[in-house]
């Protein structure tokens, strides 16, 4: 009887500090660990540039940008 209410509590307390955690956090660190980042060639993907077009007599040349925000 000692050992089913020691075991009873122990399962109480557990449960108890589960409801203290934070869902978002934990979520967050998922995502993050959840895979190993692959480094193989085939599986990155590409980033497809176009061709130069002309828009009024001024021809554009398109290039990467990597820091842009659409906002």
């Amino acid at each position: 009887m000692k050992n089913f209410i020691s075991i009873l509590l122990l399962c109480v307390a557990t449960l108890s500090m589960t409801a203290c955690s934070e869902i978002e956090f934990g979520s967050a660190m998922y995502k993050k660990f959840n895979r190993p980042p692959t480094t193989d060639k085939a599986s990155q993907g590409v980033l497809k540039v176009g061709k130069p077009y002309t828009v009024m007599g001024k021809t554009y040349y398109p290039q990467e940008t990597y820091d842009y925000v659409e906002t």
